[in-house]
């Protein structure tokens, strides 16, 4: 789910706007536009938008220095999720 969020949406998000505008243009029974599907612009701006993301993800879940990394342990018959602690100074 994560990299369905984090790569394919991003990437694939200005391509469908796009063509839901222009379903929305053809709903409305307005004139089609006469330039061709942008593809190349779509795909770059999909490639920004996920380079954003990614990085935004990157820094918002960014460990402190000095943090001690705990893995995923067992405990009870329960996984307890991996987390970073705070180091001591």
């Amino acid at each position: 789910m994560r990299i369905l969020l984090l790569y394919v949406l991003p990437f694939a998000l200005p391509s469908l706007v796009y063509l839901a505008w222009m379903w929305w243009r053809a709903r409305r029974g307005l004139a089609p536009l006469e330039a061709k599907t942008p593809w190349v612009w779509l795909a770059a701006a999909g490639v920004a938008l996920t380079a954003l993301v990614a990085f935004l993800y990157d820094d918002a879940h960014r460990a402190a220095p000095g943090g001690r990394y705990e893995p995923p342990r067992l405990e009870g018959g329960k996984v307890v999720p991996g987390r970073t602690t705070p180091g001591s100074p």
